[in-house]
């Protein structure tokens, strides 16, 4: 565990611990704050894994698929405010250019916010690959340096072919999300 202990608060301590190893999770961060003041700020690590990184209080975290309803709600709001229609297309919101010698899908042109919002944007993780977790990978081939923005993500993808057409299959996808998080 990093970060100050509090003996007053050292119950939360036990709680993780118990929390993660049920759970096989293998880092962790906790910031309590009482009255608007930080009281408590820990990294958790529990892993017999020495490539695995000692979590600090101040570890930075994929959210994932927690910032996917904030993300949908602040899409929806800006079409409520006129500001966002749902049947604009993605390539005229936002400046998809794929990596040298490469081409985007003809597809990509057809994608909506609509088909993002629905995880009908036509990448399927199950058939290819989640770039939201490949970073090393990305960066080799952008030739690039980690740690990876978002652009550097999409650059990659817009070179990639589509696994389905805009609108036809349900896949889950993170990546559709963080394109509608570049759009806002």
């Amino acid at each position: 565990m990093t970060g100050a202990e509090s003996l007053v608060l050292a119950g939360f301590d036990s709680t993780m611990r118990s929390f993660m190893q049920a759970r096989n999770i293998p880092g962790a961060s906790l910031a309590l704050t009482r009255n608007g003041k930080l009281v408590l700020a820990r990294g958790y690590t529990f892993s017999n894994d020495s490539e695995d990184l000692t979590v600090e209080p101040g570890s930075l975290f994929r959210v994932a698929s927690l910032a996917k309803p904030i993300t949908a709600v602040a899409v929806l709001r800006l079409v409520q405010d006129g500001e966002l229609d749902l049947s604009a297309k993605l390539a005229d919101l936002l400046d998809l250019a794929p990596p040298p010698g490469r081409s985007p899908d003809p597809l990509l042109g057809t994608i909506t916010l609509r088909h993002l919002l629905q995880h009908l944007g036509g990448w399927d993780r199950d058939l290819t690959f989640d770039p939201q977790f490949h970073d090393s990978a990305i960066a080799e081939e952008l030739g690039v340096s980690l740690p990876i923005s978002k652009a550097d993500i999409a650059t990659f993808m817009t070179g990639k072919l589509l696994d389905h057409a805009p609108g036809a299959t349900y896949a889950y996808c993170n990546y559709g999300y963080s394109l509608l998080g570049q759009v806002i």
